[in-house]
């Protein structure tokens, strides 16, 4: 159970092939950002097995979900950084090198982090929305029909759930499950998965 919770934390940055690396999931994101207002960089990616443009692919999903859209760059990691209603932010990150990586995150207020309906719809709307290559859909089917469990961590301050699908297809998709954290006055809620 804590590899599971060392996993979570420690997941973006052991799958991601990017040349930024990736700070600890658990933390708020930093203050210092690139704003670019949407416009999209370039990460190169010799001999990397995906396309490791993951400015141009998240900017993809931003502009699908609404071309109006505002955002920045976080430079540490090359997330995208979307300001929401009520003070809220979404963090976006779609692409890879050798393994083609889902991540997003959704900061709120502190007192959300034990309303678990609320948490888990904000599971359900970033993959419905911002993801694709089948883990929108698989998120949400699997979400939707509660198979999902709730792991043991040692931290009262972080939740982890993993997916429980009972097809046995063999696949290249990890679905890695999703997370709730809280520091200080903020919780992030998190969903992410990867291509092998």
């Amino acid at each position: 159970m804590k590899i599971r919770y060392f996993v979570f934390l420690a997941l973006p940055h052991i799958l991601s092939c990017a040349s930024h690396p990736v700070p600890n999931k658990m933390s708020p994101p930093p203050v210092a950002m690139t704003d670019t207002t949407g416009t999209e960089g370039d990460s190169t990616g010799d001999g990397c097995v995906f396309d490791t443009t993951t400015f141009r692919i998240t900017a993809a999903a931003l502009k699908k979900f609404d071309p109006a859209l505002r955002y920045s760059w976080r430079k540490k990691d090359g997330a995208a950084v979307v300001p929401m209603k009520n003070n809220d932010t979404l963090l976006l990150r779609i692409g890879g090198c050798n393994h083609y990586v889902v991540l997003a995150e959704y900061l709120t207020d502190s007192s959300k982090f034990d309303d678990e309906s609320y948490c888990i719809e904000k599971v359900i709307w970033m993959a419905r929305n911002f993801f694709s290559e089948g883990f929108d859909t698989k998120y949400v089917e699997c979400i939707s029909k509660k198979l999902y469990q709730r792991d043991t961590l040692p931290h009262p301050d972080a939740k982890w759930y993993y997916i429980q699908d009972p097809d046995t297809t063999v696949t290249d998709h990890v679905y890695d499950g999703f997370g709730i954290s809280k520091t200080g006055s903020r919780a992030e809620i998190a969903v992410s998965g990867y291509i092998n």
